[in-house]
């Protein structure tokens, strides 16, 4: 048998490149955790092996060769440290509120108060930027004012620059004065396209009578009973005149007779035309007092009447036709105070016959008078127009006859069309001035 010697265990102690590489473990470990990072792989580095001791030579056997010693571990790299995030920025400050609208009608009410300024966004977390403040609220538009204006009233914006002799109210349509205070005035006003829709004429060929047409009767007197005898003296009497007579001759008693009274007259008929013509209507009326005698109000203005439902203001009411109106009363509307009528008819295509008539009795008692007086003031007996003979009184010297009770009715037949003509034109321009479209 061979004898061995048992096999020694070498311990071997870690060597000072081991302990360096701890070390270096443990710093970056600490950087790591400094620089907010969870946690920093690193490898171990591994130390070089121990060469292999060389075996012992066997009995009469040659020394084994020594084992290589292993090569050293590559030691890992540090990961590399997380970016800090941004701080957000502060949120920007909300604009202030835009002032309100001075509201429709009376005066511009307050401005509303501007809005808070928003408050700035907090930091955000890393990274994320804060919330920006909201923008403020403007005001809201104050209510047409009424201060110190009477009932019925409103206090309404002064014009930029003086209108003279005007007026200021309300305006709308046809029917709606029931709204106008008191103390206002209520006129009406014509649109000119109205007045240009207006119908025209209708016409008929007439015939105006001949002047001046009067009734004649023929008196005959005797100087005798029932009318007879050589004593014979005639006059024409006629409406309305006391014509002188002779006495037939000298006799204590005298007779008279007249004719039926026909119709006299001197010239012709002259064609005219029968016309009618339609109104043209007033769609407007308005509601206005002076700005000379109106009641002042806040702020510069002036009361006016209170526009209803149904109307447009406050308007100024400026006589003539203003081609600009004054600020804030800036839409403009012309109307007509009145108007003048031109439309007629054409007689160029008419005609007249020959006149003609007749006389009527419009009294109970018709006739001639027999005055014993050339002035008709005197003592006489009434004659009828039937050629009755009838007695008179002892006249003197002169009588005085006249025809009573009769009217003449002296006309011509119209022939011929009539076409008419003209229109309606506006007269009186006022120009109303209103802050919104009447």
């Amino acid at each position: 048998m061979v004898y061995r010697e048992p096999t020694k265990m070498t311990h071997v102690a870690p060597r000072p490149s081991a302990r360096l590489a701890l070390i270096a473990f443990a710093l970056l470990q600490g950087c790591a955790a400094i620089a907010g990072l969870d946690s920093l792989e690193v490898k171990e580095t591994t130390d070089a092996g121990s060469g292999g001791q060389a075996g012992q030579a066997g009995v009469g056997g040659t020394a084994g060769t020594a084992g290589s010693a292993g090569k050293a571990g590559t030691s890992g790299n540090a990961g590399t440290a997380g970016t800090a995030g941004s701080a957000g920025k502060a949120g920007t400050g909300g604009n202030a509120g835009t002032a309100g609208t001075a509201g429709t009608g009376g005066a511009a009410g307050s401005a509303g108060s501007a809005g808070s300024t928003g408050t700035g966004g907090a930091a955000g977390s890393a990274g994320t930027a804060g919330t920006a403040g909201s923008t403020g609220t403007g005001g809201v538009a104050g209510a047409a004012g009424t201060s110190g204006c009477p009932t019925g009233y409103q206090c309404a914006p002064p014009p930029s620059n003086a209108v003279g002799d005007g007026m200021i109210g309300w305006i709308g349509s046809a029917g709606s004065s029931s709204s106008c205070p008191s103390d206002a005035t209520i006129a009406a006003y014509y649109e000119q396209n109205v007045l240009d829709k207006a119908e025209p004429a209708t016409c008929a060929c007439a015939c105006s009578p001949p002047p001046s047409p009067t009734c004649v009767s023929t008196v005959t007197c005797f100087a005798a009973t029932a009318c007879a005898g050589s004593g014979v003296s005639a006059q024409q009497a006629s409406t309305g005149n006391c014509q002188t007579q002779s006495p037939p001759g000298m006799n204590p008693v005298y007779t008279c007779q007249a004719t039926p009274p026909s119709p006299y007259f001197n010239g012709t008929c002259s064609a005219t035309a029968n016309t009618s013509v339609v109104a043209p209507s007033s769609t407007l009326q308005a509601c206005l007092t002076k700005l000379s005698n109106a009641v002042p109000c806040a702020g510069g203005g002036t009361c006016a009447p209170a526009a209803p439902s149904i109307g447009t203001g406050p308007c100024l009411a400026i006589p003539g036709a203003l081609s600009v109106c004054p600020s804030p009363y800036t839409q403009q509307t012309v109307l007509w105070q009145s108007y003048n009528d031109m439309r007629s008819c054409s007689t160029l295509a008419c005609g007249c016959s020959d006149a003609a008539g007749s006389c009527s009795c419009s009294d109970p008692d018709c006739g001639v008078r027999v005055n014993s007086s050339s002035s008709c003031n005197a003592q006489s007996t009434m004659v009828p127009t039937t050629n009755q003979c009838v007695n008179v009184v002892t006249p003197q010297f002169n009588w005085g006859v006249e025809l009573i009770g009769y009217k003449p009715n002296v006309g011509c037949t119209p022939s011929g069309t009539a076409f008419p003509t003209g229109n309606v034109q506006g007269s009186g321009p006022i120009t109303f001035c209103c802050m919104t479209t009447p």
